[in-house]
């Protein structure tokens, strides 16, 4: 019988968890994780316009995603709450292994924020921005990502 096998597909601004990969009839549905919005980024953008920044005011895009910058601070409170939540459910023996699919900067963010315990069950990670996806492609997709990644590591 396989562990059951959790995954989890972020853009860095919504998520989708996908539960009991393992099961054959896909019984449990994409379990959707969202935001609570933008805050750093919206801050930042409500403070530059009340300084009325000229034209020629070399200050930095507003929007930055570099360490620090307001979006990239919103990733790392999403990851974080993400995590959190997978990490519940972990506890709980819900599933046993973990594929990550995310967009190339949300990866780094979680990578740098994965706890050692979801680590160590971390079965698949791509660089992939699959968030789009309908439910059954998604969970198609994934399966054959997670597969692939079993035949390279000889599983």
């Amino acid at each position: 019988m396989a562990l059951p096998i959790w995954a989890l597909v972020t853009d860095g601004m919504r998520a989708r968890i996908l539960r009991r990969l393992d099961s054959v009839d896909g019984e449990d549905p994409v379990e959707l994780f969202s935001t609570s919005g933008v805050r750093h980024l919206r801050d930042s953008m409500d403070s530059t316009s009340r300084d009325d920044l000229s034209a020629d005011d070399d200050e930095g895009d507003v929007t930055s995603d570099a360490p620090g910058g307001p979006i990239r601070k919103d990733m790392e409170e999403f990851a974080h709450d993400i995590l959190g939540f997978l990490e519940l459910h972990r506890r709980a023996d819900d599933f046993e292994r973990l594929a990550i699919f995310a967009g190339p900067l949300m990866l780094g963010v979680l990578q740098m924020a994965l706890p050692a315990s979801l680590k160590r069950i971390l079965v698949a990670e791509r660089a992939l921005n699959l968030i789009t996806l309908p439910e059954a492609e998604l969970r198609k997709r994934v399966l054959q990502l997670i597969h692939e990644n079993d035949i390279r590591r000889g599983a």
